[in-house]
């Protein structure tokens, strides 16, 4: 139910969230001469924004619903959003034109969170709705949270590391890529009754690795902000808001699929076995029903999502491929002997349906993102 008062509830620490950056800002234009002429901020002053960060981003991560727990209004606190910094001396050289180096990360920053808050609204009623947000949603909004809180941490003067990771890491260390599949090898620990050893700090750290529809939902985002920064004003963001409708169905419509999927291996493995079981004819005709059972289900379950106006053509084509397709395992199904299943499966051409269902697919998907 909180989801539904996010916001509301949310109000006092965004309150106090204004304050903070207020006071972090003075402590930063202080803490920028001292860093010009030491080489690093000074305890004190690491120490403050390194703890006013942690505020803002644990009230960041409550407010974008990824986590449900309450903040606690404190700057030190065990919650579920733990930020970690991991501050070092810094180049003169990079604090004096801090300003400037970091133009890049800022744009990058403010179009991805211009277009996360254009697409708020859809999210948050995807979330009411489900009682939270899907995976892939939940990964890409904390990945647009944890490079806000390093691009912050870089102006801060926290971290001397320039922002980067929008699109998660691969935990093999490799670079991320927008085709590349996750990866989720685990690296061995150091024993419990040693620390680690400065050199494997960093890759002690916790990675977040983004699957292929989070990473195009963080590159969504980014698009997102551009057409609301393009199109300016309350006129760009209705317009990006309406975009954001488009593809916020495209966790829901890729999920239903998979598991379509993986039903059809199912069947591929039970043809296998039918072929030497000793009732193979009704083994066979018994699977082709179950399948067309999960496609009568995929093409219901597609029907239920809110696809746009825009994409309803696409819908139409692929609700009709599968229930093509059911159609045609039904009458496998029906078969009375080997001869006539023989002949409805050269009727029916199920090769030729599965392609264009799969065109079907293709074609929706990329409406959606495109």
């Amino acid at each position: 139910m909180s989801i539904g008062f996010r916001l509301l509830l949310a109000l006092p620490h965004l309150i106090v969230v204004y304050f903070a950056l207020l006071v972090g800002a003075v402590v930063v234009l202080l803490g920028w001469f001292a860093a010009l002429a030491l080489g690093r901020l000074p305890e004190g002053f690491a120490t403050l924004l390194e703890a006013l960060l942690r505020y803002i981003t644990r009230v960041y991560a409550y407010n974008w619903l990824l986590t449900d727990e309450y903040p606690p209004f404190a700057v030190n606190a065990d919650y579920p959003v733990q930020p970690e910094f991991f501050a070092g001396p810094l180049n003169r050289l990079a604090v004096l034109f801090r300003l400037i180096l970091v133009i890049p990360a800022a744009i990058v920053e403010s179009l991805v969170v211009l277009g996360w808050s254009a697409a708020s609204l859809v999210i948050w009623i995807v979330a009411l709705v489900a009682g939270r947000l899907p995976d892939s949603l939940h990964a890409a909004t904390a990945a647009v949270l944890r490079y806000v809180s390093r691009y912050t941490a870089y102006t801060w003067l926290i971290s001397s590391a320039y922002p980067a990771g929008l699109f998660g890491e691969r935990q093999d260390g490799a670079a991320p890529s927008l085709l590349a599949e996750d990866a989720s090898p685990s690296a061995a620990a150091p024993g419990p009754d040693l620390p680690p050893p400065p050199e494997t700090v960093a890759e002690a750290r916790p990675s977040l690795v983004l699957s292929v529809a989070a990473k195009r939902l963080v590159v969504l985002f980014i698009v997102l902000g551009v057409l609301a920064y393009g199109g300016g004003g309350a006129g760009g963001i209705v317009a990006a808001a309406s975009r954001a409708k488009s593809v916020s169905v495209l966790p829901a419509l890729t999920d239903r699929h998979d598991r379509l999927v993986e039903q059809l291996k199912q069947y591929s493995r039970d043809a296998q076995t039918c072929r030497t079981a000793p009732d193979g004819l009704a083994c066979l005709e018994r699977a082709d029903s179950r399948l067309a059972d999960n496609f009568e289900t995929f093409a219901s379950n597609v029907d239920s999502l809110d696809i746009p106006q825009s994409a309803h053509s696409q819908e139409a084509a692929l609700e009709q491929a599968s229930t093509r397709m059911a159609g045609a395992l039904r009458s496998l199904a029906a078969a009375p002997n080997v001869a006539q299943y023989q002949a409805v499966a050269q009727a029916s051409d199920v090769g030729a349906l599965g392609n264009r269902f799969d065109a079907g697919y293709k074609a929706l998907v990329d409406r959606l993102a495109g």
